[in-house]
């Protein structure tokens, strides 16, 4: 999964690769995550920084839910998504 800063908070997946955790959970691109769930604890998501502090504490089989918005013509609103680290 490829992702950047969005001005509007949080951080926009710019690629998610075909057959990984990203895709099996049903991120597309254009997502924009704004927090993750992670030990039952919720991290807001402000900036690319904050993100990689998140993802710096990632292990695998790690369970993390991300809450994600997104503007797309068949998605929109907020979503909360659950995977497992690979």
């Amino acid at each position: 999964m490829t992702r950047q800063f969005n001005l509007n908070g949080g951080v926009e997946i710019t690629k998610v690769d075909d057959n990984s955790v990203a895709d099996d959970a049903g991120l597309e691109n254009g997502m924009v995550i704004v927090g993750v769930t992670m030990h039952g604890a919720m991290t807001p998501i402000a900036n690319i920084a904050d993100f990689r502090r998140m993802e710096a504490q990632l292990k695998s089989g790690t369970a993390v839910i991300l809450h994600v918005k997104s503007e797309q013509d068949d998605f929109k609103g907020t979503a909360h998504v659950s995977m497992r680290v690979k």
